[in-house]
């Protein structure tokens, strides 16, 4: 027999008359502020239980099933969500993990479609070959987390901190990331067998990417309006139809980038590094 008890006022919430919590079917329970901390529910069935404010951390949580799972503040911090069904292709299915902490959490393969996790933390979180297209993560706290392979098609990440975040072989096609963090992101790795970054007609007006690694990345009708490229090396990035208007490009290697295809107006490419800028668009530089 298992007891689930309050995290906050120690009051018995339920009773699950089972040696595990393995497999368990715990969907459509109120289980808000529950204690599950390091609890092993791997594949445990969680769809639309209410979770919020619950106490996940260092939980087994692989394969579990939290679609539709109310998540707000859920304190899951190491714990492990690999593989887990978090998100659908149907919004109304997803889970809602607003101000959610998943930091150090691991993520590798989840399924995150749609689900709202704004605000949420997930600073050095592996999210490596997770699925979150169409999520709604604005504002969240992705500084040091690993997002390699992970598919981020139409995500929203405005406003988000991703310093020193592994995003190589990451798909960000239409991804929202204005006014998003970027410092030191790796987009690409060439000692490693991640491929390049593809991050076609994405929007990353007013973006800061200082010191990011760009080489080969797919920026191709990408808005780079405003953003901050210092010492950022984009080295035989493919930049077709991309726009740079106003962009701070000081010391960032451009090395192989054909930019005739590309908007220049007002970035001043004076101190850019390996710029070859075609004759009629040498008075911008």
């Amino acid at each position: 027999m298992i007891e689930i008890y309050s995290r906050e006022t120690n009051e018995l919430l339920y009773t699950v008359e089972a040696d595990s919590l393995v497999e368990a079917d715990l969907s459509e329970m109120n289980l808000q502020g529950a204690n599950l901390s390091g609890m092993d529910l791997s594949r445990a069935k969680l769809s639309f239980s209410n979770l919020t404010r619950a106490d996940l951390r260092q939980a087994n949580l692989q394969g579990a099933n939290l679609q539709g799972a109310k998540l707000y503040q859920t304190r899951l911090g190491n714990a492990d969500l690999s593989h887990a069904l978090i998100g659908d292709e149907n919004a109304i299915n997803a889970a809602t993990a607003v101000e959610a902490r998943f930091h150090d959490a691991t993520l590798i393969g989840a399924d995150l479609r749609f689900v709202d996790m704004s605000h949420a933390n997930f600073t050095y979180a592996d999210l490596s070959q997770a699925d979150l297209c169409d999520a709604d993560m604005q504002d969240v706290n992705l500084e040091n987390a690993c997002l390699q392979n992970a598919k981020l098609r139409r995500v929203n990440l405005k406003g988000s901190d991703l310093r020193d975040a592994n995003l190589c072989g990451t798909h960000l096609n239409f991804a929202n990331l204005v006014e998003a963090n970027l410092s030191n992101v790796v987009f690409s790795e060439s000692k490693s067998n991640c491929e390049p970054a593809v991050m076609l007609k994405a929007n990353l007006r007013d973006a800061i990417l200082v010191g990011a690694k760009l080489q080969k990345v797919v920026l191709q009708e990408a808005c780079l309006r405003n953003v901050n490229l210092q010492f950022a090396d984009l080295t035989d990035a493919l930049m077709g139809g991309a726009n740079l208007r106003n962009a701070n490009v000081a010391n960032a290697n451009f090395d192989g980038v054909e930019l005739g295809v590309v908007v220049v107006e007002r970035a001043n490419f004076s101190q850019a590094k390996n710029v070859n800028m075609p004759e009629d668009k040498k008075n911008w530089r």
